[in-house]
């Protein structure tokens, strides 16, 4: 490594990161320095860029003493202040109105709990997951009204803030104008993404088998539906040879004893795939990720009921 490279990969390692042997690449340097040296950032960015990471950074960084994240759904408040209590940064995570702060503490909130929750004009720092979902949708216009009400309110206050989504490529100038911050699209990717193109007319479902078949290591496979999700699982359970690890057979015995015998998450676990849609209760679901990020499941067929960190180790296959 010449003295430059050197030079660069010392300056790549974000503070409290670095010393874990974590280094950011370009792309995540230049956000990581916009968000430290003070300005609002909104970023644009594929699922395999790393924001979250960004988020651990400016945690480990002690820049702020409270700080706000937002994030799309219940089920997510718990995935994400596991994942930001692994930090070990000494703040109190907050999930509800009936913790009691600290010194130092991070909100980790829906927009409707951080709407009615009494300490939220105190945070220095506030984060929207998914920041698209300002824009009203079928079905959401509710959501993204409670949104947009908690993003005025702590933006007229001039606090500072990192938005992220994927697949945004411009906002509007005003925008960026009247919130004095910076919009950034980066289209990096840090992982290889293979499309498989399938003619009309073919079994959707056998090629799929097909190819899960000959792809090496995690594999995630997104599905448009629950009811979707379903039949692919019980199709892939079907016809792929092979077993669970052991801790997985146990966990379907007791699902399927307390559930129901031939249920399709039971079935799907038995053959080593794991199932996550918005319909497999929350405990369920939040074993079936962890059994995936710890390898002992090598598939796993979900909806966008999914949101996790873990995804930029993973083949991904959408149907």
């Amino acid at each position: 490594m010449t003295y430059s490279d050197r030079l660069a990969y010392e300056f790549h390692k974000p503070k409290g990161l670095g010393e874990l042997g974590i280094v950011f690449h370009g792309p995540q340097a230049r956000v990581y320095n916009e968000l430290m040296a003070g300005h609002s950032v909104i970023l644009s960015a594929p699922t395999s860029f790393g924001k979250s990471l960004i988020i651990d950074a400016i945690i480990l960084s002690n820049k702020f003493r409270n700080i706000l994240l937002i994030v799309p759904t219940i089920a997510l408040i718990d995935e994400t202040r596991r994942r930001i209590a692994g930090l070990n940064s000494g703040y109190k995570l907050i999930t509800h109105a009936t913790q009691k702060p600290n010194s130092q503490n991070i909100y980790i909130m829906t927009q409707e709990r951080a709407l009615e929750h009494p300490d939220v004009d105190c945070v220095e720092f506030f984060i929207i997951d998914e920041f698209y979902k300002l824009a009203p949708s079928r079905g959401e216009d509710e959501r993204a009204t409670t949104l947009n009400h908690i993003f005025y309110r702590l933006a007229a206050q001039k606090k500072q803030f990192y938005m992220l989504g994927p697949s945004v490529k411009s906002i509007p100038q005003e925008m960026t104008q009247r919130f004095e911050c910076k919009f950034m699209y980066e289209p990096y990717h840090t992982v290889v993404s293979e499309v498989h193109h399938i003619a009309s007319g073919k079994d959707l479902l056998k090629t799929l088998v097909k190819v899960c078949d000959e792809i090496k290591g995690p594999t995630i496979v997104y599905c448009r539906s629950p009811r979707r999700a379903a039949e692919v699982a019980k199709r892939l359970a079907q016809e792929r040879h092979g077993q669970a690890a052991p801790p997985v057979l146990e966990a379907a015995d007791w699902i399927a004893h307390e559930y129901h015998p031939e249920w399709h998450v039971v079935n799907a676990l038995q053959a080593g795939i794991g199932v996550h849609h918005g319909r497999v209760p929350r405990s369920i679901a939040q074993y079936i990720i962890r059994a995936f990020d710890d390898d002992l499941l090598d598939i796993l067929v979900c909806t966008s009921s999914l949101i996790g960190d873990f995804l930029n180790k993973c083949s991904k296959v959408r149907l």
